[in-house]
């Protein structure tokens, strides 16, 4: 008989959440972990239930979710997470969308409430989330190998952590932020990497990358209920800058070599001489290691580089992209090296700019 989960619905709780590819084999490869990271997104975007941190490696994964408080969605709130699921050119996105304008539209109140309470039903529970993940993944992964059945090895494993703040100030970490990088510190224990950053699939790589659903995971971990709290950066705010930093220490410390009383390794992680110069540095990236890590500023930013070279097009750039006010370089934080600066930090669109 399955024994029920410990959760308390009127409450935000914290779930660190694990499952096995079934008979434990290694059938994610760089293909499949990119495409469980999109699904993840997707139904966190659904659920509400947002994702801390996380790790995918080639035969298990492992997530830190935090369950929050259920909230009452209007329509338009509901369709939006239809459409970041879905995708909004979907047949059934499409479909969803009319049926409800339609049933608003005949005056049918008692029918919209059903149909919200559909989706509804399935947001803010970690049980719910990881159902949706796991079947579309098995979905994808089935279609893509013509087979059938499932994938996984049984139930999830959950275990519920205590959602303690850690404050900046304090040398002391909280229980939530500690699993969170024991998750991330999974590559390093598994030999597969000798720096978490250098594993694109978790949140830390993820959010170094600039990933923004990745650093507001990370960035909650300094948070109490998901506000900002104060204390951490400029009027109050807990900046991505300070996060990114603090983590990174942290990650560290909770990553140490372990060994037997011969000197032999029983657990891979860092020395005590690599954890000495973490710590020195302040949590920030050398220029060399940075450049292991899938950056954004590299691909999708406006203009890289000295800060001189790109004040000296800030004009042509504003002109291009129509902006009215000066915005000067901004120096690349998460790199210890204070030469390397961007434009805007990132930008959505791709625009070029001609230096003549």
């Amino acid at each position: 008989m399955r024994k029920a989960r410990v959760k308390f619905h009127d409450l935000s709780g914290y779930f660190h959440c694990m499952s096995r590819i079934i008979n434990h084999e290694f059938l994610l490869d760089d293909a499949c972990r990119d495409q469980f990271v999109k699904i993840m997104r997707k139904v966190e975007a659904l659920t509400g239930t947002e994702v801390i941190t996380f790790v995918v490696m080639s035969n298990h994964f492992h997530i830190l979710l935090a369950e929050n408080i259920r909230q009452e969605l209007n329509d338009e709130q509901l369709l939006d997470r239809l459409r970041a699921y879905y995708g909004k050119t979907s047949k059934t996105y499409l479909e969803h969308d009319a049926w409800l304008k339609q049933l608003r539209a005949d005056g049918l109140d008692a029918a919209a409430a059903e149909f919200h309470e559909r989706f509804q039903a399935r947001m803010n529970d970690v049980s719910e989330f990881m159902k949706t993940l796991k079947q579309c993944f098995t979905q994808w992964y089935n279609e893509k190998n013509r087979r059938s059945g499932t994938i996984w090895d049984g139930r999830f494993k959950s275990v519920m952590v205590e959602p303690m703040v850690e404050r900046m100030s304090e040398s002391r970490s909280g229980m939530l932020s500690t699993v969170a990088a024991y998750i991330d510190l999974n590559p390093v224990r598994a030999r597969m990497v000798t720096d978490p950053a250098k594993y694109r699939w978790s949140g830390y790589a993820a959010a170094l990358g600039g990933c923004g659903s990745a650093r507001a995971g990370l960035e909650r971990l300094y948070t109490s209920d998901g506000t900002l709290a104060l204390g951490f950066g400029k009027d109050g705010e807990a900046t991505w800058d300070v996060v990114c930093e603090r983590y990174r220490m942290l990650v560290y410390e909770r990553g140490v070599r372990k060994t037997d009383r011969s000197g032999k390794i029983i657990r891979e992680g860092f020395g005590a001489e690599e954890i000495r110069a973490e710590l020195e540095r302040g949590g920030k990236l050398p220029l060399h290691d940075l450049l292991l890590c899938r950056v954004r500023y590299f691909s999708e930013g406006v203009m890289i580089g000295s800060a001189h070279y790109i004040d000296s097009y800030e004009e042509k750039i504003r002109e291009k992209l129509g902006l009215k006010r000066a915005r000067l370089a901004k120096a690349v934080r998460e790199c210890a090296d204070s030469s390397l600066y961007a434009f805007r930090r990132f930008w959505k669109q791709q625009v070029l700019i001609d230096p003549d």
